[in-house]
């Protein structure tokens, strides 16, 4: 379900590190490590995608590495993030998507309380498998997540 082409090799994922390094200076850019508690393994992340200023909203994404899958490590994380952007960076609304192959993905949101916004058809070119994918909206505003919480 990845957006983007898999990892090929340690020099690589290294590149990226070192980029997000230098993002993090940014105010606009924020990515996360999951990382199992008893072992302190990173097996998947969290990350802003995109930061609208002007409207106060953000698209989050995130993925997580297969063996971590169904014990809800994603839920927990992701509603660690909603907490931070909504009670620290203070955004007016968070969106996310995920692949409609993919429902997995979407209980995540809805467990952390984003509402289902619809379906776009062939939205998105999986790198993973080349294939185009129809995705699904999800979005939360501030006051939904003060009122759930």
């Amino acid at each position: 379900f990845l957006t983007w082409s898999p990892h090929t090799d340690v020099g690589s994922v290294r590149e990226l590190l070192a980029l997000w390094q230098e993002e993090a200076a940014r105010k606009d850019c924020y990515h996360w490590a999951v990382v199992l508690k008893e072992s302190g393994e990173v097996v998947g992340d969290l990350s802003v995608v995109t930061f609208d200023e002007e409207n106060e909203s953000v698209k989050t994404g995130y993925c997580l590495a297969r063996k971590a899958w169904g014990g809800g490590l994603m839920t927990e994380a992701y509603a660690r993030v909603l907490a931070f952007l909504f009670e620290e960076v203070g955004v007016h609304r968070v969106a996310a998507t995920h692949a409609v192959d993919n429902p997995a993905s979407g209980r995540v949101m809805e467990k952390c309380g984003l509402r289902c916004e619809g379906r776009a058809r062939g939205e998105v070119k999986l790198r993973s498998t080349g294939e185009w994918t129809d995705v699904m909206h999800y979005g939360m505003t501030r006051e939904d997540y003060f009122a759930r919480k």
